[in-house]
């Protein structure tokens, strides 16, 4: 599930070409079912915790989400456990995994990743 705050696609919408506007809706269109954007008034971040717990899946941010930690909203170790970081090695997309993750991966599946 890729969640964008709906005012990123609002700005992008407003400032698109006539082309690049279409575009943006055939995305929305044939990613219907993991593309979703957040509520209006809604905190992203929030938002993106709450699908998380309740689904039990990574969340990919390059965010530490502190200020929620520090709320209390989440804790540190459920942190570590869920944020999955990436880097754009040229053009290319790759998750950054922790040594620790990469060890208990490989334990687990004795396949090496990240």
């Amino acid at each position: 599930m890729v969640v964008l705050h709906r005012q990123w696609r609002d700005f992008q919408r407003s400032s698109l070409s006539y082309e690049s506007a279409h575009a943006l809706e055939w995305l929305e269109a044939q990613a219907r079912h993991t593309l979703t954007f957040t509520p209006s008034q809604a905190d992203d971040d929030e938002f993106t915790i709450s699908y998380a717990q309740q689904h039990r899946c990574p969340i990919v941010t390059n965010d530490n989400f502190n200020n929620h930690v520090a709320r209390g909203i989440i804790d540190r170790r459920w942190a570590q456990r869920t944020l999955v970081k990436y880097a754009f090695l040229g053009d290319e997309w790759t998750p950054i995994m922790s040594a620790r993750r990469a060890l208990e991966e490989y334990a687990r599946t004795g396949a090496m990743v990240g």
